[in-house]
């Protein structure tokens, strides 16, 4: 409910059926949580073109009930396997 209702909800939710970039959806992350944390959202794809089929936050242990905010990420070395494009599924979410 925390990601439906933000800005990242939002842009999924204008954006479905479409092509985006990954520099877009990763300004959106920057936006919410800062350019730091970006590093700790994870996006996977399927397919060719490229579905996003699962998007992973990584959250330090400390912060998993509290509310998100710029404090609660653990950057990650592996930013998923998307490429510089991929489409969201106009089915939603």
């Amino acid at each position: 409910k925390a990601i439906k209702d933000s800005a990242l909800g939002q842009f999924l939710t204008d954006n479905y059926g479409k092509t985006v970039s990954r520099a877009e959806f990763d300004s959106v992350v920057a936006q919410m949580w800062g350019q730091d944390n970006v590093k700790a959202v994870k996006v996977n794809c399927h397919g060719n073109p490229a579905y996003l089929t699962e998007i992973q936050f990584s959250l330090k242990a400390s912060m998993i009930n509290a509310p998100l905010s710029s404090a609660s990420f653990l950057p990650q070395p592996h930013p998923g396997n998307c490429g510089k494009q991929f489409i969201i599924d106009k089915a939603g979410y």
